[in-house]
């Protein structure tokens, strides 16, 4: 048995295939240029990461409902096409109608927004024009998962998969974890599954993936935010590459934004104040840039020369 058992391994150590499982560490030349990453918009955030969410990674953002995560994720949606990027949005937790209404009137500028009063207070709509106008800008550019699909992994790994290399799509967010349906016996093992299939799949397709996942009860009781404030498995903020919070407790329209953990750079325990707009839908930082930004929807027109 012991012969056997050499012999088998005298074969195996002299296989050509071993030479595939590793390589020289001389053969690889490093890249000291700044690593390509997507900016979020947000001024203080890009420092904090330097220069924004790194291709190849995985972002997990938490926070308690009412914290301000699906607009501050709209936001940085908006952001991605304005710099040419295509992008995807599944939410899981809103229809494509309720969570495009909320983005149309992020992206609007001021000229196609209309104001008007009800019997249950101010209300905002983005003008026929503006809708007209956001739609061209978002055709082949941003896509959202299909209400007649089954939202589980092999789905959404699918989807991933074929956007990022059929339509180079370079954004995808996930809002929220919950919501995925996943392979496993308990809960802990299909989150450990998905979060395993998310990350290898920004690795693969050098993108960026941005997942929302609720934040625990510990995390009441926490005086300082901590990346175990997500619920549920310990390997969701062990894979990301980045972990961010967002916490409004007694401070509307405000809400801090934590950086729990920045894997690319090491830097941790970053925090950051967004201010909610209500009639233009956006955050903004101390600076007010992202109230007057411009994403770039509206067409541009050269003036005709008389020569």
């Amino acid at each position: 048995m012991i012969k056997l058992a050499n012999e088998v391994k005298a074969t195996v150590l002299d296989s050509p295939c071993v030479d595939d499982l590793f390589i020289d560490a001389s053969d690889i030349s490093l890249d000291t240029t700044p690593s390509p990453s997507i900016e979020t918009g947000f001024a203080p955030l890009d420092a904090a990461t330097s220069g924004g969410l790194n291709f190849g990674t995985l972002t997990v953002l938490t926070g308690s409902p009412g914290s301000g995560k699906s607009t501050f994720l709209k936001q940085i949606l908006a952001n991605a096409l304005s710099l040419g990027f295509n992008s995807f949005l599944y939410s899981g937790e809103l229809t494509a109608q309720m969570a495009l209404d909320w983005f149309y009137k992020t992206v609007s500028n001021p000229i196609h927004l209309s104001f008007g009063v009800n019997s249950f207070g101010k209300t905002i709509k983005v003008t026929e024009e503006g809708v007209s106008q956001i739609n061209k800008w978002l055709r082949g550019k941003l896509f959202l998962f299909s209400k007649n699909a089954q939202a589980d992994e092999t789905n959404i790994s699918t989807v991933i998969e074929f956007l990022a290399v059929k339509k180079n799509v370079k954004l995808f967010v996930l809002d929220n974890l919950m919501t995925i349906e996943c392979r496993g016996t308990d809960k802990y093992e299909k989150q450990i599954n998905v979060i395993k299939s998310l990350k290898n799949l920004a690795k693969n397709y050098n993108i960026v993936i941005i997942l929302v996942a609720h934040s625990n009860k510990n995390s009441i009781m926490r005086s300082e935010p901590h990346v175990f404030d997500i619920s549920g498995a310990s390997e969701i903020p062990n894979l990301a590459d980045y972990v961010l919070k967002a916490s409004r407790e007694g401070r509307e329209p405000e809400t801090e934004l934590f950086v729990l953990k920045n894997r690319i750079t090491g830097s941790i325990r970053y925090k950051t104040m967004l201010t909610f707009d209500t009639a233009r839908k956006r955050f903004f930082t101390k600076t007010g840039n992202e109230l007057k930004k411009d994403f770039g929807y509206m067409p541009s027109y050269e003036q005709e020369s008389f020569d």
